[in-house]
């Protein structure tokens, strides 16, 4: 079995065969890679997105609703802060740095997914990593957007960013399928258990579960705090600790209400 160690990362030089688990992947153990702060943060964040997402199409006619769109918008930029803090404090597998490839690395990753021969990265690979840090940085883009009083500019990029949100969400889907078949390896369940295939070496000592109890408390604190802001009939919404009241900018779906009254 034959490793390379490229800074924090692990990549298993053999390539797949594609008639069955390869020799080197059948005898990993599953190991502990992902800690609870970061299965936390992937939990909201997805809950987040998903909701904003899912409230901009069903909420579209309702100003109540749309707002909630654009709370749960707020609200996933407060969980990129704290995945930020995760990725400069936290540890080494959860390091921003870590999800850094270059573009040879990157392109070379994905020739191999379509050949069979990819590497195979036990913590973050160059797929994965790309498609999560284009995501953190439309979200905020997608916030700011969406706050900026009717410019039709910034409606159009909105609306633009929204549809690759969901062709980026949809592709990290794709890549749990590949992975899946390739691999035969339910990797899904990964951020819930926190393990998955990989050397021994690269397993963590700890889950870090009482630092994943507190921010899973004070994330939840903070959102709660603040939805329960939220003022649909002002169209305003309040940040917990901060203070700063930020007026939502409705729109088209407000305009609708009133006509609906």
């Amino acid at each position: 079995m034959s490793y390379a160690r490229r800074s924090d990362r692990l990549e298993l030089r053999e390539p797949p065969d594609p008639l069955g688990l390869p020799q080197h992947e059948a005898g990993l153990p599953k190991v502990l890679i992902w800690d609870a702060p970061i299965r936390v943060f992937h939990l909201l964040f997805a809950v987040c997105c998903v909701a904003a997402l899912g409230l901009a199409v069903v909420g579209e006619d309702s100003s109540r609703l749309f707002g909630l769109h654009m709370v749960f918008g707020i609200a996933a930029v407060f969980l990129l802060i704290v995945r930020s803090v995760i990725g400069i404090l936290g540890t080494p597998h959860n390091r921003l740095r870590t999800m850094v490839f270059s573009p040879r690395e990157t392109l070379a990753y994905f020739i191999g997914i379509v050949t069979g021969s990819a590497a195979r990265y036990p913590v973050h690979n160059p797929a994965t990593s790309l498609v999560a840090l284009t995501m953190f940085a439309f979200v905020p883009i997608l916030l700011w957007t969406g706050l900026v009083p009717e410019r039709e500019a910034a409606d159009e990029l909105h609306a633009l960013l929204a549809y690759a949100l969901l062709v980026l969400i949809a592709a990290h889907l794709f890549g749990l399928v590949v992975h899946t078949l390739r691999h035969r390896e339910n990797i899904s369940t990964a951020m819930l258990t926190g393990r998955k295939r990989a050397p021994s070496a690269n397993a963590l000592p700890t889950a870090q579960q009482g630092w994943g109890a507190a921010l899973l408390v004070s994330s939840l604190v903070w959102m709660g705090l603040l939805f329960a802001s939220y003022d649909a009939t002002a169209e305003a919404v309040t940040l917990p600790v901060i203070g700063t009241t930020i007026h939502l900018e409705l729109g088209d779906a407000a305009v609708t209400d009133e006509r609906g009254d």
